[in-house]
């Protein structure tokens, strides 16, 4: 009892944080999802692998006028194949379209926030206990910039914390925590989303140029 009442004291703007993190899950994944045109080509693409079709789709090509002519479903190259893969495994276990792809997004505002919480626990704790508004600004945060989930950027924004916490550990020479940082990010990016990797490269350019 006595833990917690001290967690709580000393650390109340994190659980804070987390509470406003859990209720960004619960109302996201009972909206209505609305898709964008890319994240609607990916659902397509994770349709048709989990009905052992390939990762294809027919947003890739010119369509045709000539409503007799057979439809194309060209290979998938445009995207990474992380996200119709991941999309696709929750497919075959029985989830419908609209789960899966929340799924997907609602794990990417998981790891978004988990990335700030362990930015705030370390880097300013501190400043956030002995400031109140403060630290009821930072806790209130989730509910009112986590974006919409109609994008397939959200990873790109997911992967943002972690990029900084890379950065930091590469400014206090911790190397094995920046090392495995930035090889984690570049898996991810390789995997799921090719333009995290220019997020890594641009920040470690960034740090080249620092004195």
């Amino acid at each position: 009892m006595n833990l917690s009442m001290s967690f709580l004291k000393n650390s109340w703007f994190l659980f804070g944080f987390s509470l406003s993190v859990l209720i960004v899950l619960v109302v996201r994944f009972l909206a209505p999802a609305y898709p964008n045109w890319d994240a609607v080509a990916l659902l397509e693409t994770a349709s048709r692998w989990s009905q052992g079709l390939g990762l294809t789709s027919s947003v890739f090509i010119d369509h045709s006028y000539d409503l007799a002519a057979e439809p194309q479903y060209p290979n998938m190259t445009w995207w990474a194949p992380g996200a119709p893969l991941f999309m696709g495994l929750l497919l075959q276990l029985g989830w419908n379209l609209e789960w899966a792809y929340k799924t997907y997004m609602l794990l990417c505002v998981v790891l978004a926030w988990l990335g700030w919480l362990l930015i705030a626990q370390r880097y300013l704790a501190s400043y956030l206990r002995a400031n109140f508004f403060a630290g009821i600004i930072f806790a209130l945060l989730p509910l009112h910039f986590t974006p919409m989930l109609d994008s397939d950027e959200m990873l790109g924004w997911a992967i943002v914390p972690w990029l900084g916490l890379a950065v930091a550990s590469l400014l206090s020479r911790r190397w094995f925590i920046a090392a495995s940082l930035c090889g984690l990010i570049c898996a991810v990016g390789y995997f799921f989303r090719f333009s995290v990797i220019q997020y890594l490269a641009v920040a470690l350019f960034t740090i080249a140029l620092m004195p």
